[in-house]
């Protein structure tokens, strides 16, 4: 059989043509460098203060799955980029709250323009039925891959 027709490949190309044109339109219309742990962070902490929970570094490690100084290093680079700051809290000196600044609050606006933009291109000239029925046939399909 060519593998061409097996779903797990097509699903596979989706993903890298997906994952290269949003890469190309966050360029272009963020313009700041960001990897994608770093925009799916900023996304993570600024759902956690919708919410009104503080986030911590724990917090990451624990959401992405990610060792300690893998953590570390990413939110070092954040604050650098001056796109999150480390704030101490009342209730315990060892502990530092991720917080959004103002540079953040402008990426995390473009960023989800920008997705809904690209999401546009992907689902042009599909029926609201259509991507309903994707989306359910996508999550039978990893159902099926958890169990």
């Amino acid at each position: 059989m060519d593998k061409k027709n097996y779903v797990g490949y097509q699903i596979k190309i989706l993903n890298n043509v997906f994952s290269r044109k949003l890469g190309q339109e966050l360029a272009k219309n963020v313009g700041e460098d960001l990897t994608r742990m770093q925009i799916w962070i900023l996304g993570y902490i600024y759902g956690q203060s919708k919410k009104e929970i503080p986030t911590f570094q724990r917090d990451i490690e624990s959401e992405f799955c990610i060792a300690r100084s893998t953590a570390t290093n990413i939110l070092q680079l954040m604050v650098k980029k001056g796109i999150i700051t480390k704030e101490s809290v009342d209730y315990d000196d060892r502990l530092k709250k991720l917080v959004l600044t103002e540079k953040s609050d402008y990426l995390i606006q473009e960023h989800n323009r920008t997705i809904e933009e690209v999401e546009g291109m992907l689902t042009n000239g599909l029926t609201e039925d259509e991507i309903k029925q994707y989306i359910h046939l996508t999550q039978k399909m990893r159902q099926n891959l958890e169990q």
